[in-house]
């Protein structure tokens, strides 16, 4: 991070501190989780003690990474994998049905988009962003049967 600055340190900490104390209200929860003690998990939700706290790094790797736009679709495919997880086995499995359906349909429209002429740009972008959201949310599912330990044949059975 060569071009930090004095200024540009002290913004990221600070808006890393307080995303940090907003998501993780419970102070003891948060030690608890990072192996910590309760008082290094309250200086990471202040500003002037941020620096090295969990968000304060991911902060830095978002800067400094070459792709962060991957490791956002990352951190997307996370917190949806997140409210996946209370969906019984049977409508996870539903859910990858419908969204397979769903992704060739958008697949196909913003395939067609990228080839057609005429259409304004903000429904071109309204085309991809459908079709992202899909494939981030299938990318979700993919990852919660995983972590199941669902099969491929458990989600789509013998089919070839």
């Amino acid at each position: 991070m060569a071009t930090e600055t004095p200024t540009r340190r002290a913004s990221r900490r600070y808006s890393a501190a307080r995303a940090h104390a907003d998501a993780c209200p419970n102070k003891k929860k948060v030690a608890f989780d990072f192996g910590v003690t309760t008082r290094t998990a309250r200086r990471w939700a202040s500003p002037s003690d941020a620096a090295g706290s969990p968000q304060d790094q991911y902060t830095k790797l978002l800067i400094t990474a070459r792709d962060p736009w991957r490791l956002l679709a990352h951190n997307r495919a996370t917190v949806m994998q997140k409210t996946l997880g209370r969906l019984s086995n049977r409508e996870l499995i539903d859910r990858i049905h419908q969204l397979l359906e769903l992704d060739a349909q958008d697949e196909g429209e913003d395939n067609g988009a990228k080839v057609r002429r005429g259409i304004p740009l903000a429904e071109r972008a309204v085309i991809s962003e459908r079709d992202g959201a899909t494939d981030i949310e299938l990318a979700a599912c993919y990852r919660e049967a995983d972590a199941r330990g669902l099969s491929e044949r458990d989600i789509f059975g013998d089919r070839a």
